[in-house]
């Protein structure tokens, strides 16, 4: 398995993302959004008045359906 380091944007520490299921009027449904980039992150959070940058090491999960935007 392999490991990277992955961003998500917010307004606050995300310590321990959840993972729902569900219908949701964003873009690609419920999840949480990650990217490898971490400037995409710092965009996001920017649009917060407590802009926060979340930095996780990702382990490869083959049982999680990942959605990779090229």
């Amino acid at each position: 398995m392999s490991k990277q380091i992955i961003y998500h944007g917010s307004y606050c520490k995300v310590e321990k993302p959840e993972i729902k299921k569900g219908k949701y009027t964003k873009d690609f449904g419920v999840g949480f959004y990650c990217t490898i980039l971490e400037e995409q992150a710092k965009k996001c959070a920017e649009k917060y008045n407590t802009p926060v940058i979340n930095e996780y090491e990702y382990n490869e999960n083959p049982e999680l359906k990942i959605k990779i935007l090229q």
